[in-house]
């Protein structure tokens, strides 16, 4: 038995929304990203970011990785990109598992590209109420990388009650490697749903 749910969720957003109004530079520095805070579970949908190609012989390839307070990497997204657009937004779908200080996403690689950073940014904490906020980043005052947070909780979506749903797993038919046999010999493949291929090409599961 499992249970299945259905909901729209309506977006939220948390962060710094572009990297307009502030000085700033691409960069290709790893293990840089923002610090935050959460007040309850959430999921970051998508995150937008700033991406420049050293050339276009090969695509930008970027790793991103949501720590725990603790430093463990909770969940790792690789992401790829080959055209250059003045910004784009990647589904990361990053779920903040627990209430805590001290979570982090960071860029833990990059091939091919650079990123987009503000510096000096004086406009931290960035908060969503009830969410969470954005403390501040890997070097105190820049603001690395990740911006426009979208963020998904239970609060700001609408799901359906659970319901339960029954599956039944039969197994493979199980067959010897060979029949002898000095008369016909009917073998039943079974009527659960699969796949057959007799070495005499039929495709049926019954064969004579």
């Amino acid at each position: 038995t499992y249970y299945v749910e259905y909901g729209n969720a309506k977006s939220a957003f948390m962060g710094r929304v572009s990297s307009d109004g502030l000085n700033g530079t691409l960069s290709a520095g790893t293990n840089q990203g923002l610090i935050f805070d959460a007040d309850a579970p959430f999921l970051i949908k998508s995150l937008k970011v700033y991406p420049d190609l050293n050339n276009f012989l090969e695509p930008l390839e970027a790793t991103i990785d949501l720590i725990s307070p603790n430093g463990d990497i909770l969940q790792r997204r690789v992401f790829t990109l080959d055209s250059e657009p003045d910004s784009v937004r990647w589904d990361i779908w990053f779920q903040v598992p627990d209430a805590g200080t001290g979570y982090r996403i960071v860029l833990s690689e990059i091939i091919g590209g650079r990123l987009f950073l503000n510096f000096n940014d004086p406009s931290f904490p960035y908060e969503l109420e009830g969410v969470g906020h954005i403390s501040g980043s890997t070097q105190p005052t820049d603001y690395y990388y990740f911006y426009d947070w979208e963020i998904w909780t239970p609060q700001n979506s609408c799901l359906s009650g659970r319901k339960s749903v029954e599956v039944v797993v039969v197994l493979p038919l199980e067959l010897p490697s060979y029949i002898y046999s000095c008369e016909d010999t009917l073998i039943e493949g079974g009527d659960f749903p699969a796949n057959y291929l007799w070495s005499t090409g039929e495709t049926s599961a019954d064969i004579l």
